[in-house]
């Protein structure tokens, strides 16, 4: 079912107060990162020095196997994951919408249903019925008449739709996060330090970002089929523990600053905030031109 509005309402406020935070506090961190001239920040040099002392065989084959985890083809095909089962999940839901909107979408569908089921065009559904005299479809929406496979209707529906919004919204962050640290122009921890390879500039870290976006986009879907609150609990662990570790590997590896991963949570942070909070917004933009095509027809 839908959250009720007043819920929807606190989420929203809650969701634009985390990116207002989260926003601040990157914008701070960015302007001191900027007056120094990409010098090491306090807690920086701690942390650098920490790693370079603690760094058995054993650690470092975890912390190059975690971050691998972070880059290249791999969060990209966790995101079109994420967007098929968040679609999955919204199929298999209730009404999408409360009262008569949503009565009308769901007749619609239930209609588009049985016709894939039957194998009938709309136009063959309706002479079938008024032969058998029967009025149920009478006020069933009508539908252009469009034979349709089934292999292009599955192609053609949420579930690609679901998957390229999320891999887009990935892409997106990718941009915005790539314009940062091209202006900021961060350099390195020294490359004699490095125990994997990086490339480009420091700040915000391109793992920690990267991953923190997977989680969280990864963390809608599963959230949408979870309905148990242990497991929806253990699933929002499991993905912060990951974003995590993928980001303090960075670290740990001699490859970023402690403040170009910071940075990086907090972007990922303050850019998915900012996509909860514009949820309702989509969904209300979405949503009202197709039940006012629902109704013309």
């Amino acid at each position: 079912m839908s959250a009720p509005a007043p819920a929807r309402t606190s989420a929203t406020a809650a969701a634009v107060a985390v990116a207002l935070g989260c926003a601040a506090l990157l914008a701070l961190l960015t302007a001191v990162v900027v007056v120094r001239n990409g010098t090491p920040l306090p807690g920086d040099l701690a942390a650098h020095n920490w790693s370079l002392a603690h760094r058995p065989p054993v650690g470092l084959a975890v912390a190059r196997a975690v971050t691998a985890t972070g880059t290249g083809v791999l969060p990209y095909a966790m995101v079109l994951v994420a967007g098929l089962v968040a679609a999955a999940g919204r199929t298999a839901g209730a009404l999408p919408a409360g009262g008569a909107e949503g009565e009308a979408m769901d007749g619609a569908r239930r209609t588009d249903a049985r016709d894939a089921a039957t194998g009938l065009l709309p136009t063959e559904r309706v002479a079938a019925t008024r032969a058998s005299g029967s009025d149920v479809d009478a006020h069933a929406p009508r539908r252009p008449v469009r034979r349709v496979s089934g292999l292009a209707r599955g192609v053609s529906g949420a579930p690609v739709r679901s998957a390229l919004a999320a891999l887009a919204f990935l892409l997106l962050g990718q941009v915005l996060r790539y314009g940062l640290m091209e202006a900021v122009g961060r350099e390195r921890p020294p490359l004699a330090d490095w125990a994997t390879h990086a490339s480009g500039y420091s700040f915000p870290s391109g793992h920690a970002a990267t991953s923190a976006l997977v989680a969280g986009i990864l963390g809608w879907a599963l959230l949408r089929r979870v309905r148990r609150a242990a497991l929806r609990r253990a699933v929002c662990v499991v993905l912060v523990c990951w974003a995590l570790a993928v980001g303090l590997s960075r670290v740990y590896l001699g490859v970023h600053w402690a403040g170009d991963v910071v940075a990086g949570w907090l972007f990922a942070a303050s850019f998915i905030a900012v996509a909860i909070a514009c949820t309702p917004l989509l969904r209300t933009s979405i949503r009202l031109p197709e039940v006012a095509a629902l109704r013309s027809r």
